[in-house]
């Protein structure tokens, strides 16, 4: 295991989740309901999305030339900065319906799958991928900052909903 690559994607994507509009609806969540499945379902997501990411990664690892692949991620990064900046000012309206037990989790990784496909952190994990050619260090790497963004998220909003009088559901 490169130990380089894993910090180095860890540390991309911590940063890059941080504040991200994935970390918001998750406290979203675990806000309206337990912890625990929000969790669950987040995390879930978040595997599944990086497993795919690194498959692409890989694929394109073996074959696209190194120099192509850096300059469309370069060429991406500077589009989604862009629009990361043109929509700074737009609220975020996500519609969270009540469920029970494991529509929670259901909920939680559909909303967060549909939100990260082709998000600018699972991009930024194909180019690692694409680009270092250790697939398993930077899905590590990648995998616990965005579990680590994501816990943090429901452990601040759970936290803050064990304080309020809101009920609880499942």
């Amino acid at each position: 295991m490169d130990y380089a690559a894993l910090l180095s994607a860890f540390a991309l994507l911590f940063l890059a989740e941080m504040g991200d509009k994935t970390q918001l609806m998750t406290m979203t969540l675990a806000h309206r309901y337990r912890a625990l499945p929000v969790a669950v379902g987040v995390c879930a997501a978040f595997l599944v999305l990086n497993l795919l990411a690194v498959a692409v990664g890989e694929v394109l690892f073996r074959y696209v030339p190194r120099s192509a692949v850096l300059v469309a991620a370069g060429v991406m990064f500077l589009f989604f900065a862009w629009k990361s900046w043109r929509d700074a000012g737009e609220p975020d309206e996500e519609a969270v319906e009540r469920r029970g037990g494991g529509g929670v989790v259901l909920g939680s990784f559909a909303l967060i799958f549909v939100a990260e496909l082709g998000d600018k952190t699972q991009l930024a994990l194909i180019a690692l991928v694409a680009s270092t050619g250790d697939a398993w260090s930077v899905f590590a790497g990648a995998t616990l900052a965005l579990w680590s963004v994501s816990l943090l998220g429901v452990a601040v909003a759970g936290a803050d909903n064990s304080a309020a009088s809101a009920p609880r559901f499942s």
